[in-house]
């Protein structure tokens, strides 16, 4: 089924927190609760895959999340995405969005993707899973233009990287290869 923002899936965090065995007005209802009713939220803007992790994790210590200037509770989520290198890879990654749940009617909530703070992607590493970042980086690291810049520095007389990596940027991981041979039987033409 497709879904829109008229007809949402089903909030399952929602059920989570209905059938939660701690009264309501309890700080164990809200240490059992508070990522699912964050979820929830987020799943509410409009974020209907899974999450994997909020960051910081919601506690005591840290107000749960809580910010008392902007009244509303902010932090990341990290969720996995497949895909790294574009729709042709089984590649998986993760990848931090920021999110920003308000309490005030007037105040609309919302998440966005982007890179999380180093600190975060540190944190993360630290625990052995890399976090990657949003910039068109992540295609640089493909293995055909890896393969083809390697191939650059065996050829006599070398040739720069960037040929490669212009290739790249201008075809399609299907039509890559096949292009990258063309030019580089041209550029070793002219030498």
């Amino acid at each position: 089924m497709d879904y829109t923002k008229q007809n949402p899936p089903p909030n399952q965090h929602l059920s989570l927190i209905a059938r939660s065995i701690h009264d309501p007005k309890s700080i164990e209802w809200i240490e059992s609760n508070i990522q699912n009713v964050l979820i929830a939220c987020i799943h509410d803007c409009g974020y209907w895959q899974k999450i994997d992790y909020l960051f910081p994790l919601p506690c005591l210590e840290n107000e749960w999340l809580w910010d008392a200037e902007t009244k509303s509770f902010t932090g990341y989520f990290i969720a996995q995405y497949g895909s790294l290198y574009g729709y042709w890879s089984d590649e998986y990654a993760f990848r931090s969005h920021f999110f920003q749940i308000s309490t005030e009617p007037s105040t609309k909530s919302y998440y966005t993707a982007g890179d999380s703070p180093q600190f975060v992607i540190d944190n993360f590493a630290d625990k052995g899973i890399e976090i990657v970042t949003w910039d068109k980086v992540l295609n640089k690291d493909h293995p055909l233009l890896q393969k083809a810049k390697a191939e650059c520095e065996t050829l006599t007389p070398p040739i720069n990287k960037s040929n490669a990596t212009r290739i790249w940027n201008k075809s399609t991981p299907e039509t890559f290869w096949d292009d990258w041979t063309a030019r580089r039987i041209y550029l070793q033409s002219k030498k």
